[in-house]
This record gives C-alpha cells, structure tokens and sequence, in this order.
C-alpha cells in the first residue's frame, strides 16, 4: 500500500458515499470525523479524485462543504470539482466554494462560468462568486438579495472541537426564542475550554472567553461558569430592513468588527477584538436604531464605553 491509499477501514467507510443521501452516508461521515476530525476532508479529496461515477463524487464534495473555511483539501476540491463533468458535482462545487467565502476561489469560478456551456451551472458560478464578494454565503441560495432566504450550514471546525450547552431562560417577552445554545470550544491545558465562535443569544460570553464546563460522555459538555475574559465585546443586531445588511456588514468590517449570520431570523452576531475601538461601532449602530433601520443588544461588553 502506498503512503496516501487511506487505512482499509477508512476506505471502507469512504465506499459507502454514494450520492444517495441515505442513512449509510451520514453514518460513514460520522465514522470517519470520529477516527480522525481534521483529516476528513483529504480523505473525501481522494474519494472524488477515485470515483468514476457522479453520484460519489457528488457526495464527496457536498460532506467536504463544511470544511472549506479552513481546509485547503475541501477547498482544492471544490476548484477541481468546477471542471467535472456532471452538472450536479459542479453545483456542489459552487456551493462549497460560496461557503468557503475565500476569495482566492473567485479567480476559478470565473473562469469556469466563462468556458461554461450550461446557462444554468454558469448562473451558480456566478452566485458564488457574489457570495464570496458579498461575505455572505446565504447569497448563493438568496440571488435576489432579499434577506427572506437562507442556507442554514454548521460550520465544522477544525481540530476535533467540542460543543459547550448553555442553558436560556426566556423572558417574559418570549426572548431569547430558544431554551439552550450550543457554542464551540476547544480545550485549554487547565481544563478550561476556550469559545470558538460569537453566541446568537448567550449573554455575558464571548469568542475565546475561557468557561468551565460539565463533562458529558455523550453530546454537549454543559455550562458551569465563566473563568476568564479574553477582550472580545459580543454585539447581537436585529435587522428591520435586510436590504441594508450590505451597509451593514460592509461598515462594521471597516470598524474592525467580525460577524455571523443567523439571516432567517434577520439576526447578526458581531465579535469586537480587543484592539478595535468600539465607540465609532457604537455610534454606528445607535444612529440605525434611531432610523428604524435595526435593534441591537450589547451582550457582553469588554471595551471601555
């Protein structure tokens, strides 16, 4: 066996990919993030690169797309897969490659939707391509730019993180809309686990803020108490009119601000690093709740105000 034909059981695994989207898939894919989390995406690399037939290929791409944020295999395959001959394994392709939201994938897309024939696979080139220009993934899915359309995907990070459950307690006006929030964490040398991405309604916790947590042998660790701060101030905006996300995200980014998407419910969640100023971002936001433009809600404020 060479160095990189995968392990027999890997192979095994990858053999059950497909395309049919059956129960055999999703619990391959879960096999293999178990056996090794950051190296599923090269495995799904060498799936594609040895199939011979659509339907796995196609499969290899759509479990690689949530990787493509970080994983230069995901992302190598999703520029491979704009030149397969199936139309369905270039539709997965400009998906992933929107998600990816890398710019250094625009460069391909284009020139695949200029030697493209199928108006149709053009016309999901060129999405992606407004979706990565734009940094917001949900455009693939919402070409109009309405705001009424989302792509709900879980981001799977790398490094074999784990998931922290905090439990929510709705006020009296029915907010927050849910009863937990599961946040990502990665584990730090005392036993603590550092936050990995901004909370959509968590209050008081914010991107690597250090908390301590239950350990659960099954699912989610649990929530115990915050340990440290780490300087990131969390931001939650509710926007009344989606066509100003545009204004809206492209502003807090030139502010220092990074944010998430939660657009089915107009939501963003914004992380403020310590060395950005937050008083212009809050002057920001304040003069677009004056306009009835957006509400916001400080969550966890760790800069001077």
């Amino acid at each position: 066996m060479s160095a990189w034909e995968p392990a027999p059981d890997v192979a095994a695994l990858l053999a059950n990919l497909t395309g049919k989207g059956d129960a055999k898939e999703h619990d391959a894919i879960r096999a293999l993030q178990a056996h090794d989390p950051d190296g599923v995406p090269a495995a799904l690399l060498r799936h594609y690169e040895q199939s011979g037939r659509a339907g796995p290929r196609s499969a290899a791409v759509f479990f690689a797309t949530p990787y493509a944020r970080w994983s230069d295999d995901a992302y190598r395959l999703g520029v491979r897969a704009l030149g397969d001959r199936s139309k369905i394994v270039k539709f997965r392709a400009a998906e992933l490659l929107a998600f990816s939201l890398r710019p250094n994938a625009v460069p391909a897309l284009r020139a695949a939707s200029e030697a493209e024939t199928d108006a149709g696979t053009r016309s999901h080139f060129l999405a992606a391509i407004d979706a990565i220009e734009a940094r917001n993934h949900n455009y693939f899915r919402d070409r109009e730019h309405s705001g009424m359309v989302s792509w709900e995907i879980e981001e799977i990070p790398r490094g074999g993180m784990v998931r922290i459950l905090f439990e929510l307690t709705p006020d009296a006006d029915g907010y927050p809309p849910v009863s937990a929030e599961t946040l990502w964490a990665s584990r730090l040398p005392d036993g603590t686990f550092e936050i990995e991405n901004t909370p959509f309604y968590v209050r008081g916790v914010s991107f690597k803020d250090a908390v301590e947590a239950e350990i659960a042998d099954e699912g989610p660790h649990r929530f115990r108490k915050l340990a440290r701060t780490a300087g990131h101030t969390t931001v939650r905006v509710v926007l009344m009119d989606p066509a100003q996300m545009e204004r809206l995200t492209i502003t807090l980014e030139h502010l220092g601000a990074t944010w998430e998407s939660m657009q089915s419910a107009g939501l963003l969640a914004l992380d403020v690093p310590p060395e950005a100023t937050y008083t212009p971002i809050f002057e920001f936001l304040k003069s677009g709740f004056d306009e009835g433009t957006w509400d916001f809600e400080e969550a966890a404020i760790r800069h001077d105000v």
